[in-house]
């Protein structure tokens, strides 16, 4: 009887689920089409601009060092530069000398990898293409805009403070295709090539979640750089999957980052992931489940991540 009355419920509540599902693909779709719309509209003719610089940060928080050719690589990033990593969002950093002028600090200051004149980066929005040097060289896509930090606040002048820096502090970028950029290459923008990527970092939680495999598990640590964010947002973590499970995502296949279950946050967690065939585990003397992670790791590929082509409805989970 008890079961009975759980599957009546959970009937019930089948088409608010779908309902909210359907609500937030639309909200997402609506986004994408007005950013494509907003970023085809605001790409600004390319055939003067050209890169004026080009910096690689050899260790993290480390000075920038100006160089006069910098080797990208496909998908991964910079050479040389510690922001290099094949599943970050983050791995180059493109300021245009408009948002230079406008915060009054040096080339470099800002820690951009590439400084362009003749280009508008902020009017251009995530998922644009930007191709470097002569056809068929380096091309890297926008995937959001950098937000302020410490370092820059350090270098800003007298009169300048770290929310004159928002929005026009550059766009972060991956690799799409690799190649030698140097100073002085021809710069050309192409709006609407991939797919955009929120702004909020929740968004992008709640965009990421389906692409996980039905049968893997993605962790906490994981997340901190598919997302490119800080360890700062682990104590959002929570928020987000209860926000991704109440609009029927796949919330159930996060783990913090030793591979133990968030029970406390999804209580139909274990249950979930059994059903996907996931081997849940225990321990004597350790609380709470886990799971095998060199079993069930998701591995995700770039292009998976990044490299989709065109703006497209977001994938649910059916009951």
């Amino acid at each position: 009887m008890k079961r009975c009355a759980e599957e009546d419920t959970a009937a019930a509540e089948r088409p608010a689920l779908r309902a909210r599902q359907q609500k937030h693909q639309q909200q997402q779709q609506q986004q994408q089409q007005q950013q494509q719309q907003a970023t085809t509209a605001a790409t600004p003719t390319t055939s003067r601009a050209r890169v004026t610089a080009l910096f690689a940060k050899p260790k993290h928080g480390g000075q920038m060092q100006a160089c006069d050719q910098l080797q990208l690589i496909a998908h991964e990033g910079a050479e040389g530069d510690a922001n290099r990593h094949s599943s970050s969002p983050r791995q180059l950093l493109l300021l245009d000398e408009g948002s230079r002028s406008h915060l009054g600090v040096r080339p470099g200051d800002a820690r951009e990898n590439l400084l362009i004149e003749g280009l508008d980066l902020h009017l251009l929005g995530s998922g644009c293409e930007v191709k470097l040097g002569a056809p068929g060289e380096a091309v890297v896509r926008l995937t959001f805009a950098a937000e302020p930090c410490h370092k820059l606040a350090e270098v800003l002048p007298e009169g300048r403070s770290l929310k004159d820096s928002i929005g026009r502090r550059g766009m972060l970028a991956t690799v799409a295709a690799g190649g030698l950029v140097s100073v002085g290459d021809a710069v050309e923008a192409v709006a609407g090539i991939f797919e955009a990527l929120p702004e909020k970092t929740v968004e992008r939680f709640c965009l990421l979640l389906p692409r996980v495999p039905a049968g893997k598990i993605v962790t906490y640590f994981d997340l901190l750089t598919l997302l490119g964010v800080s360890k700062s947002s682990l104590r959002a973590f929570p928020l987000y999957l209860k926000r991704a499970a109440a609009l029927g995502l796949p919330a159930h296949r996060v783990v913090d980052s030793a591979g133990n279950l968030v029970e406390k946050h999804l209580p139909e967690q274990r249950s979930a992931l059994q059903q996907e065939g996931v081997v849940i585990l225990t321990q004597a003397g350790k609380t709470g489940a886990f799971v095998n992670l060199a079993l069930y790791r998701w591995v995700p590929v770039h292009d998976v991540l990044f490299l989709v082509q065109q703006p497209r409805p977001l994938s649910f989970c059916e009951e």
